[in-house]
């Protein structure tokens, strides 16, 4: 049963994507029976057609989007605009969640020898958590972080059961928002790493990024918290300290790279804890630009 982080770099063919992807499946609603024989009629479990494994139980109402629908909706990305092509796939809770990811073509300087590649992500969901959007991020290879903009704010909701015409309209609509989101954020970037940051301004970013005061006395995971992120700000690969940048950065590396174990970490970074975290952390370096 796949799950994890898929590579899909070079590859063209849509069902080749959604296979290495472990995609290649769909879902039914099912009746939820009791054990004492009481049918749930507002209730139906959503259920993997490839192996019968249920990855939720939702109301009558909800209608899944198919993982044929997102892969076709990706490929219509691609055919209106070949800046964009298949990058990785994200499968997480047996697929229960899950993100494709296109790239888009072209690198961007934020400082001397620090680069950001952009991306489209569409996100599909079967436990009602996640509905089918589109939302842009970046990648920094410098330290292997992802870059995300805030979730329900710089994403765009994508009806279920759209026709051919529609979703040709989607992905128009879509490419239009992910660049010009692409653009707010490169903007962004480039002020955060022009926003000087000595000491006090580092402890006062992580002492609101960890809801610390001077009341309460912090717990001990706090307090390592807080000197393991304050380290990746000033040791953290491609990172010296100096800057809203390398604050922002740390708290990524921190998420992406030492927030959680292996088996916990794909999720936490791209639909939990972690993912809040970093989207605090960018709302915060945000506000030390002058």
């Amino acid at each position: 049963m796949k799950q994890g982080n898929f590579d899909l770099t070079g590859i063209i063919d849509t069902a080749e994507a959604m296979e290495k992807s472990g995609l290649k499946w769909g879902v039914h609603k099912s009746e939820i029976i009791t054990s004492e024989g009481i049918n749930c009629p507002s209730y139906r479990a959503i259920v993997r057609e490839d192996n019968s494994k249920v990855l939720s139980v939702m109301g009558d109402g909800y209608e899944p989007l198919q993982n044929t629908e997102v892969f076709a909706f990706a490929e219509q990305i691609i055919k209106t605009d070949n800046n964009f092509t298949y990058d990785h796939s994200i499968v997480v809770k047996e697929g229960a969640k899950y993100i494709v990811t296109l790239k888009y073509n072209g690198d961007t300087e934020i400082r001397k020898n620090d680069h950001v590649k952009s991306f489209l992500n569409l996100i599909n969901g079967f436990d009602g958590g996640e509905r089918f959007c589109c939302c842009f991020s970046a990648f920094r290879p410098l330290c292997q972080n992802v870059l995300r903009r805030l979730m329900g704010q710089a994403e765009i909701k994508i009806k279920h059961n759209f026709g051919i015409v529609e979703r040709a309209r989607l992905a128009l609509e879509s490419i239009n928002y992910i660049k010009a989101e692409r653009e707010d954020f490169l903007l962004i970037s480039k002020r955060l790493a022009g926003a000087v940051m000595d000491k006090q301004k580092v402890d006062k970013f992580l002492n609101s990024l960890l809801n610390i005061d001077d009341i309460q006395e912090e717990s001990t995971r706090t307090k390592n918290q807080k000197i393991e992120i304050e380290n990746l700000i000033y040791n953290g690969i491609g990172n010296n300290g100096s800057s809203a940048w390398d604050s922002y950065n740390g708290v990524t590396e921190y998420v992406d790279h030492h927030y959680s174990t292996d088996e916990k970490r794909d999720y936490t970074a791209n639909f939990g804890a972690g993912l809040k975290l970093k989207n605090k952390a960018f709302a915060l370096a945000e506000s030390f630009i002058s």
